[in-house]
């Protein structure tokens, strides 16, 4: 049996089994595409193997030698979109395009030369350096650049390198892959498993940021609100805990919480239809008015909730405000005219943040129990216009 027979057996095992793990998480998280393309392309590479086998023990370079070189051009150029989509990035289809051509073009180039001529080498390695190269720029362009996206970056960055030092490998040998005595080369052997290694640690790092992804998109739909997009109940009182409790320092929070005035009369006036245009209207209107650095959740059927960072007494009660008059001035055709009441409590680290909202919906009652329409404060201090402060 020739040496390269065992590696090379196992490089098509692994490759089938991450083929077949990608495919898994394709199943169970069918909105997300990129472990399709993951899939397919360590499936492309389970032929390239299987193929030199063949070669070696039939004899048939003619046949089988356009079908190693395609399916591992394949593979690479097949990372590409599966990384863009990995990171919720367009596809970069002018770049897989020019990759495509840049194959075809290379193997109807490479395979009609002299193998181990310099021309043939370059030529037969093109697309392989591309592929490799481009998958390593859209980690880099399109991922958060964390400690694990650095890492495949790097392993690409290998793969790239790999790829020349291989074929000058090649040519000082005067071996190859389309050459009949391959298998018993210790090229070959030396060549499959460099490449098994590499190709391993790359499909492993791709699976680990796949899962993580996909549990991160998983936690964000159970934190978030369906109906306005907003974080519910649940994950807005973790996260404004977490920005609260895990400050060091003195930093003011302000904690807002705001009833829709008479929602069942919305309801019953206009029916559900129109009630759920409001909650997404307001939602709406919500992000568009406050700071980007405001937390805001839907934590009720009509209550919202918002965190305010480095807010001030006096910051808070401006702050809602122009919430509430903002809703007053709405001009959303399908939205009817409503109005909102609001109660503030300014947030500590000393404070659990169930206490600050026990706090806050005292003074939303006070602003409601003293006819709606309005701001109420749980702090005792002088208000602006239309500012009721709650009554101890």
């Amino acid at each position: 049996m020739p040496a390269a027979t065992f590696p090379i057996v196992m490089n098509a095992v692994v490759a089938a089994l991450f083929a077949a793990s990608y495919l898994a998480l394709a199943l169970l998280h069918r909105g997300n595409t990129a472990p399709l393309w993951f899939a397919a392309s360590f499936g492309a590479i389970v032929i390239t193997p299987l193929a030199l086998l063949a070669q070696s023990y039939t004899g048939w370079v003619v046949l089988f030698a356009p079908v190693i070189y395609l399916s591992f051009a394949a593979c690479l150029i097949l990372m590409v979109p599966g990384l863009a989509v990995l990171y919720r990035k367009p596809i970069p289809w002018g770049l897989v395009t020019v990759l495509g051509i840049v194959t075809v073009v290379s193997a109807a180039l490479a395979l009609q030369l002299p193998v181990n001529t310099l021309v043939r080498v370059v030529s037969y390695q093109t697309p392989f350096v591309l592929a490799t190269a481009a998958s390593c720029w859209v980690v880099l362009r399109d991922s958060p650049r964390r400690l694990r996206d650095l890492l495949l970056a790097g392993l690409f960055a290998l793969l790239c390198m790999h790829v020349p030092l291989k074929a000058a490998l090649a040519i000082s040998l005067h071996t190859g892959p389309h050459q009949i005595n391959y298998m018993d080369t210790p090229f070959a052997v030396v060549a499959q498993i460099s490449t098994g290694i590499l190709m391993v640690a790359t499909g492993l790092l791709i699976l680990v940021i796949s899962v993580l992804e996909l549990v991160r998109e998983t936690l964000e739909v159970a934190d978030t609100d369906a109906l306005s997009g907003l974080l519910n109940r649940r994950g807005f009182e973790q996260r404004a805990s977490d920005l609260v409790h895990g400050r060091t320092g003195a930093a003011p929070f302000a904690l807002l919480l705001i009833d829709i005035d008479h929602f069942k009369a919305i309801n019953d006036t206009f029916g559900h239809g129109v009630g759920d245009q409001t909650i997404r209207g307001f939602g709406d209107m919500l992000q568009h008015t406050l700071p980007q650095s405001a937390l805001i959740g839907r934590v009720g059927g009509e209550e919202f909730a918002i965190l305010l960072e480095r807010a001030s007494p006096e910051m808070a009660r401006l702050q809602a405000e122009s919430v509430r008059l903002a809703i007053i001035g709405h001009d959303d055709p399908d939205v009817p005219p409503f109005t909102v009441s609001i109660g503030v409590a300014l947030a500590s680290r000393e404070e659990p943040l169930l206490a600050t909202l026990e706090r806050a919906d005292a003074a939303l009652y006070e602003a409601k129990r003293s006819g709606r329409n309005r701001v109420c404060c749980a702090e005792e201090e002088t208000l602006p216009h239309n500012v009721v402060p709650l009554r101890r």
